[in-house]
């Protein structure tokens, strides 16, 4: 079963997809956040299929131009995928962590990661963001 959304669809162009790029899409922010849309599904999803998919993990890669230096640095989204009756809906958010939101107002990166220090960070600083 394979299924694509029209986010999907919106993020390949964005990123002018060619073969072979891999997992080099796996570290591309999302290109937005959305409630829950008609994913367009390729074949035919069984009528008695339901459940839901949920997927947690990083969705923004880079910080006010700066991209993280390591994907633990990623600011994490949750990504969900419901299946029934034959169709399937998916839905997308980024978690506005107080850190994110602080960041946000500030027009700055105010935190270190795991492995990126934002620019006039001093190495040594405890101020991690997402630990």
């Amino acid at each position: 079963m394979a299924a694509s959304s029209s986010a999907a669809r919106v993020m390949e162009s964005a990123l002018r997809f060619e073969p072979g790029m891999g997992w080099r899409l796996a570290n591309r922010d999302l290109p937005r956040e959305h409630g829950f849309e008609t994913l367009e599904v390729e074949g035919k999803l069984p009528e008695d299929l339901s459940g839901a998919l949920y997927r947690n993990g990083p969705g923004i890669f880079s910080n006010f131009g700066n991209p993280y230096k390591h994907p633990f640095d990623g600011d994490g989204s949750i990504t969900a995928v419901r299946i029934g009756g034959g169709r399937a809906e998916g839905a997308c958010r980024i978690v506005e962590t107080r850190a994110l939101r602080h960041e946000r107002r500030e027009g700055k990166a105010l935190y270190r990661g795991f492995g990126t220090l934002p620019p006039g960070l001093r190495r040594f600083t405890l101020k991690f963001k997402n630990a």
